[in-house]
């Protein structure tokens, strides 16, 4: 996940099961929303808006797995302290990121 803008977010879309059940349905109507949850402190972070999705994309984003690329402008957050009443400890980011976390394929 990116920040593009203030108001703007980016993520790549990698191949899945095929199906393209929710890329069609974004096509049809692009209202969605996003949920991120902090495992630690309970907090969640609810964003609302719409996605657009970028089918165009430059060999080398191809060449690296990405298929398409998601922009999302944002409408609406809402914060949420404690709604989330599990709590984990973080172990470690995926091995398809870099050590901070990023998505190095994500364009800056």
């Amino acid at each position: 996940m990116r920040v593009v803008s203030p108001n703007e977010l980016c993520f790549p879309d990698y191949g899945g099961n095929l199906l393209f059940n929710t890329l069609g349905n974004l096509e049809v109507d692009a209202r969605a929303g996003l949920l991120f949850i902090d495992f630690e402190s309970g907090g969640m972070l609810h964003i609302i808006g719409r996605a657009r999705i970028c089918w165009d994309l430059p060999e080398t984003m191809r060449s690296a797995g990405v298929e398409r690329l998601i922009f999302f402008n944002i409408e609406r957050l809402v914060n949420r302290d404690h709604a989330f009443p599990h709590s984990f400890d973080f172990v470690s980011y995926s091995p398809h990121l870099g050590a901070e976390g990023q998505d190095s394929k994500i364009p800056q």
